[in-house]
């Protein structure tokens, strides 16, 4: 029998764990059965102080890139957001996850995050898919990626005299090319307990004030979600300005999407993810 001090500590382990379909919603047609995975190593993550219990963990750096071109040559020139014609220095949304949404070009995700200025291009992965939004991207462009990226191109008009603008909304991951995180969640699903959100510059930590966005699309089309502020899990004794823990419980699959806006300024930002446990989806 556990001792007193043993029972506490058990307790303590517990409390931030939960059985796996508690980050789902309660099995249906389009939500198939699900198995456990074999642990693929021996290698294990330690627990460290205000961490929650995880089993795993990952990062995703996203990124706001600006450019103008010519009509007349598609030649990219990068831009600082402060270059920017005024009427384009509004909030572009980008998204995370969400693969049967994707596979439709984020036909859902897009009218949950409606556009100012902007017109939403047909998103892609670089190195996989072809860009589809008119001329060929150049080199300008193409340095700033990686392949694997997931990249969300929004363009506008602006600021005219044949020159257009385009702002790229990037999505990668630091341990694995993000394509393959997305390919995976056909056939996987995960459990996730939190999002340490980052952003690197301080200055910009109004972006704080953007929700996140949860959002889940079924087999037959139903579309829902609920957003939650990263600003209300900001605590008064924390002193690192461009950093907050959200304890998002979120389970994971092809149908789950997470999406939020960018301030136009707020051009970097990292979410580590941290992982309870992940399960492989049977045919």
């Amino acid at each position: 029998m556990p001792n007193a001090a043993e029972l506490a500590m058990i307790r303590q382990l517990n409390s931030n764990v939960d059985s796996f379909e508690d980050f789902f919603e309660d099995e249906s047609a389009d939500a198939p059965p699900i198995v456990s995975a074999q642990s693929i190593s021996k290698s294990k993550l330690g627990a460290v102080r205000g961490n929650p219990v995880f089993s795993a963990q990952f990062d995703l750096s996203m990124f706001l890139q600006y450019y103008t071109v010519v009509t007349a040559t598609g030649v990219y020139t990068q831009i600082a957001a402060a270059g920017l014609s005024a009427a384009l220095k509004n909030k572009l949304p980008v998204y995370v996850f969400g693969n049967s949404d994707y596979a439709a070009g984020f036909a859902n995700l897009r009218k949950a995050f409606p556009l100012t200025s902007w017109t939403h291009g047909t998103p892609f992965m670089y190195g996989v898919d072809p860009f589809q939004n008119g001329a060929a991207l150049d080199a300008t462009v193409t340095g700033n990626l990686v392949l694997g990226d997931l990249v969300i191109p929004f363009t506008s008009a602006l600021p005219g005299a044949g020159t257009t603008t385009v702002a790229l909304a990037v999505v990668r991951c630091t341990q694995v090319a993000y394509a393959t995180l997305l390919d995976a969640l056909n056939s996987d699903r995960f459990g996730m307990n939190m999002i340490r959100y980052v952003i690197p510059d301080t200055t910009k930590i109004a972006q704080y004030a953007n929700n996140i966005g949860m959002f889940k699309q079924s087999l037959f089309g139903k579309f829902d979600g609920d957003y939650t502020s990263p600003n209300s899990f900001k605590k008064p004794e924390q002193q690192q300005n461009g950093l907050i823990d959200v304890p998002l419980k979120f389970g994971v699959d092809k149908q789950k999407a997470l999406g939020m806006y960018i301030n136009y300024d707020c051009i970097e930002l990292s979410w580590s993810i941290f992982v309870v446990t992940t399960r492989k989806v049977t045919a």
